[in-house]
């Protein structure tokens, strides 16, 4: 989704309890512990017996430079694979985190 100022965001949405708010909860939590660039969740909720989650659109900016709310592209190399050999993602995770 674009906003008229150039924004962009991304929404998810998903039957309550298929782990939308876990994935929210570990998106936060890896940006306040670590480095590694992810997108700021905005907002989250459930309407009408789904959850959401609002975020800003990867390699976006929504902020003034130099906030902490900016987000940055990363590198995947020219080939577009990660380290591992496996293609990097271009679209929304799907995955769901589990507990060790």
């Amino acid at each position: 989704m674009s906003l008229a100022d150039g924004r962009e965001f991304v929404v998810q949405s998903r039957p309550t309890g298929e782990g939308l708010a876990t994935e929210a909860r570990l998106a936060r939590g890896i940006a306040r512990r670590t480095d590694v660039p992810v997108p700021r969740v905005v907002a989250t909720g459930t309407v009408d017996g789904a959850e959401y989650l609002l975020a800003e659109r990867a390699g976006t900016r929504t902020s003034t430079p130099g906030s902490s709310t900016s987000t940055r592209r990363t590198g995947g190399g020219s080939s577009g694979r990660r380290a591992g050999g496996s293609p990097t993602s271009t679209g929304p995770s799907r995955s769901t985190a589990t507990d060790p």
